[in-house]
C-alpha cells in the first residue's frame, strides 16, 4: 500500500508543478454548457429463460425475449477555464442492473461531479461525485464501442466510481488520474474503509493507445468471510490498423485476500477486431478467456462450480443516419468444465447462445 501511495505522490509532482495547463481546459470563448440525450432499444433472444427474465452474466441488454429499453440518459456537461460539472441521470434495464445494490436516487445515477482547477496555469483538476469508471476499455454507452455488447470483462468490474478524483495532463499525450473512493463501485459506502484507484492513459501516436489501471482497497462487509483488501490491475491496448479497420484488447488480474487469511484471485482477457466498410456498415468479432475459480466477483449458476469460460462475439453495425445505429450480434459462452447453468428439468448446459439486436440513437 505503502508503494501506490508513493506512485500518487509522485505522479502529484511530477506532472502537476512542472507543466502548464494546454487547450484541454480553454473554453472562456465557448458555450459553457452542453446536453446530449440518448436512448438504445433492443430485443435479447435466447432460449435460457422466460419473457423478461434477467439474463445471467450480464448488466447491459440483461432482459431476455421481449423489447426493452438498455439505456435512457440525459448528459449535462458544464465547463468553464477553472470549473465543470456533469449531471447524467439515466434510466432503463442497464440501470436496473447495474445499480440495484444503490438506494433512493443514486438508482437513476449514471454520473454526477463538480471540479475545480485551483492553479490557473496548471492543467490539474480536482474533482468530486459520481464518475464513470476507467476500468476496460469499454463504457455503458455502446455507440462508443466496436461492439453492440459489452464483454464479461467490463460487466465485473465498476462500471462508475463515487468519491474524490485528482486529474492533470502533460501536453496532448498522457493524461493521469488518482481516486479516493468509497469503494469498488459505491456510491452508498458499505464499510468505513476507503479505496483508492488511478489511471493512466498514454497516446504514443494517432493509431495506438495504452492504459494501465489500478484498485486498491478493502472490499466486502466487515466481519464477512470475503471482507479485505483488493488489489486489481488492468490494461488495455486500442490499434487502428488503418481508417476502416480497428482492434482493441483488454487483460486484468485481481487478488482479494479472505477473512480465513487465503487469497482468491481471478481475471480475463479479451480482443476484437471491427472492419468497417464504406457502403455497408460495419463488421465485428470478439473473442474472451474469464476465470474467476473462487467466485470473488461472478456469482456460479451452478453452485459449488468453478467459473471458467470462453466466449465468442460476431457482429454487425449499419449506421441509419450518422447518430442512429442499427446493431445485431450472435454472442456465446462456453464452460471450460462443460457446466454453465441448468434448465428448470436439472440438464446442465455447457454453453449459453445469445442474439441481440438494438436500435441505438442521440443527439
Amino acid at each position: 500500500m505503502h508503494a501506490v501511495l508513493g506512485l500518487y505522490i509522485f505522479l502529484f509532482s511530477s506532472y502537476v508543478w512542472t507543466h502548464p495547463a494546454d487547450t484541454l481546459s480553454k473554453k472562456d470563448s465557448t458555450n459553457a454548457f452542453e446536453l446530449h440525450l440518448g436512448f438504445e432499444w433492443y430485443y435479447s433472444y435466447t432460449s435460457y429463460s422466460a419473457p423478461g427474465t434477467n439474463l445471467p452474466l450480464f448488466v447491459s441488454f440483461g432482459h431476455s425475449n421481449e423489447w426493452n429499453n438498455n439505456l435512457i440518459y440525459l448528459d449535462l456537461k458544464y465547463q468553464r477555464r477553472r470549473w465543470r460539472g456533469q449531471f447524467l441521470p439515466a434510466m432503463g434495464t442497464f440501470m436496473e442492473q447495474n445499480s440495484a445494490s444503490e438506494k433512493g436516487i443514486f438508482k437513476h445515477l449514471l454520473e454526477s461531479n463538480l471540479g475545480f482547477r485551483p492553479f490557473q496555469k496548471r492543467n490539474l483538476w480536482i474533482d468530486a461525485g459520481v464518475f464513470g469508471s476507467p476500468y476496460t476499455n469499454e463504457s455503458p454507452f455502446s455507440k462508443d464501442q466496436l461492439i453492440l455488447t459489452r464483454s464479461l470483462s467490463a460487466e465485473y468490474v465498476p462500471y462508475y466510481l463515487a468519491g474524490i478524483r485528482l486529474s492533470g495532463a502533460y501536453k496532448n499525450w498522457l493524461i493521469w488520474h488518482v481516486y479516493l473512493l468509497n469503494g469498488w463501485q459505491q456510491i452508498n459506502d458499505i464499510n468505513t474503509s476507503k479505496s483508492f484507484g488511478s489511471k493512466v492513459e498514454l497516446t504514443m501516436n494517432s493509431k495506438n493507445k495504452f492504459n494501465c489501471n489500478t484498485f486498491l482497497g478493502k472490499e466486502g462487509v466487515a466481519g464477512s468471510k470475503n471482507y479485505g483488501m483488493r488489489y486489481f490491475l488492468d490494461v488495455f491496448w486500442t490499434h487502428d490498423f488503418s481508417p476502416n479497420v480497428s482492434f482493441i484488447s483488454c487483460g486484468y488480474m485481481g487478488v482479494q485476500n479472505l477473512a480465513n487469511n487465503q487469497r482468491a484471485k481471478w481475471g480475463q482477457i479479451n480482443g476484437a477486431l471491427r472492419y468497417n466498410t464504406k457502403k455497408y456498415g460495419a463488421f465485428n468479432v470478439r473473442a474472451e478467456y474469464f476465470y474467476d475459480p473462487q467466485n470473488v466477483v461472478v456469482a456460479p449458476l451452478i453452485e459449488n462450480e468453478e467459473f471458467r469460460c470462453f466466449g465468442f462475439s460476431l457482429g454487425y453495425t449499419y449506421p441509419i443516419l450518422k447518430t442512429f445505429l442499427f446493431r445485431t450480434e450472435y454472442r456465446m459462452l462456453n464452460a471450460q468444465n462443460g457446466k454453465l447453468y441448468t434448465l428448470s428439468d436439472g440438464t446442465i448446459q455447457p454453453a449459453l447462445n445469445l442474439f441481440t439486436t438494438a436500435l441505438t440513437f442521440w443527439f
